[in-house]
């Protein structure tokens, strides 16, 4: 089985801006605890759009999975959302 743990966090962030980003690697860190043997995603949409322009994006969400791992959240996996 596996989650999405957090869903859109470039466009849907207000819970992030109100709780700080650590929120996110808290969230995997807690799923993961109750349970241990998912795979835990973090997902979005126009990473690779429009022939991948949004470099702005792309750098956001390779940094991101970068500090939920760097908190202890780890992150198993990404989802590219391709409408």
């Amino acid at each position: 089985y596996d989650w999405d743990v957090v869903n859109e966090p470039w466009s849907e962030n207000d819970i992030m801006n109100i709780l700080g980003d650590e929120v996110m690697a808290d969230w995997f860190k807690r799923v993961r605890k109750n349970d241990p043997d998912v795979k835990l995603y973090l997902n979005d949409y126009g990473i690779i759009s429009g022939g991948g322009l949004n470099q702005a994006k792309q750098d956001y969400y390779y940094n991101l999975v970068q500090f939920i791992d760097d908190l202890g959240g780890r992150v198993d996996g990404i989802g590219i959302q391709s409408h």
